[in-house]
């Protein structure tokens, strides 16, 4: 019996199915890089997209909140700025009650004008404090202490004018704000 010996294989054929092998080798492992890159991209596009859009609901909401806040104070600033200007009305019409009291006098004859003939019989009612400054003019006062200075108010049979000097300032102060917007 003989013994099968294979064929010498040539050097150089072997050396080229060699190289043939790791060409192809480094083919696949170059298109099977380009896909788990091209994989890997759209994977963190997308990923970047939901993070985005995450962070976009939450700018949204911090937004509207921010809006509130700033609107909340707006409105907290406009309250306290007409309780300043209400304050510094006062402050200037008593002021201006102590320097020229005949002024008083003059805002109710003003109202009183404002009444009929028949009810010009009427009996006005001011701050005592009021009443002492404005004795020397002759006009007959009633007092009222639960008027605030610079307040009055004017009854007849029929009516009753309630001229408070926290009322009249709301009104102006309404008015005011009225134009102003």
């Amino acid at each position: 019996m003989e013994i099968w010996v294979p064929p010498p294989v040539d050097e150089a054929l072997q050396q080229q199915r060699q190289h043939e092998s790791q060409q192809r080798l480094r083919e696949v492992q170059e298109v099977e890089r380009k896909q788990g890159y091209e994989a890997g991209f759209a994977q963190g596009v997308m990923e970047g997209k939901q993070s985005l859009s995450l962070e976009q609901d939450q700018l949204r909401s911090m937004q509207t909140a921010l809006r509130e806040r700033i609107q909340g104070l707006e409105t907290e600033l406009a309250s306290q700025l007409v309780t300043l200007v209400s304050m510094l009305a006062k402050a200037l019409v008593r002021r201006e009650m102590q320097l020229k009291p005949e002024r008083l006098l003059e805002i109710i004859r003003d109202a009183m004008k404002a009444l009929s003939e028949e009810e010009q019989d009427c009996e006005v009612f001011v701050n005592p404090e009021d009443k002492v400054l404005l004795e020397p003019f002759g006009t007959p006062l009633q007092t009222d202490a639960q008027l605030s200075r610079g307040s009055f108010v004017v009854k007849t049979r029929y009516a009753k004018i309630d001229a408070q000097l926290e009322h009249r300032l709301a009104q102006i102060l309404e008015t005011a704000l009225q134009s102003a917007s």
